[in-house]
């Protein structure tokens, strides 16, 4: 029986048996990423003594803000559906969305697994 700290120390060890990199790996990464990039913008010793950043009136956008509130009720409409007909969230659908959520079509097919959007007044069917 192996328990779980045996299979973390296994893991560790022989990462490639499993194709996972070591946790030592991945934080060299980071580390590294660090170094090349956040050091040099941010011009501290540590992110731990980086400052947060301001906040910035001129980056509010309401109109984004509305949309990505739209998509959010979409994308509930649509697992809503699909949990209503005992499908899986995986199960592929046709919507047609109002036209002002053009911008955001792809991130929708992408998240509801539509194989078809169209434009007219909201509906999903299988």
């Amino acid at each position: 029986m192996f328990y779980l700290t045996e299979v973390q120390d296994y893991v560790r060890v022989e990462p490639k048996l499993f194709g996972l990199p070591t946790i030592e790996a991945v934080s060299n990464q980071l580390k590294e990423i660090y170094q090349n990039y956040f050091i040099k913008k941010e011009k501290t010793k540590s992110i731990h003594l980086s400052e947060w950043p301001k906040y910035d009136k001129k980056l509010e956008d309401k109109k984004l803000e509305k949309l990505g509130d739209e998509f959010i009720d979409v994308l509930s409409k649509v697992r809503q559906f699909k949990s209503e007909n005992h499908k899986s969230l995986k199960e592929p659908v046709n919507l047609r969305i109002e036209k002002n959520l053009k911008l955001i079509i792809n991130d929708l097919k992408a998240v509801t697994n539509a194989q078809k959007i169209e434009f007219g007044k909201f509906e999903v069917k299988f």
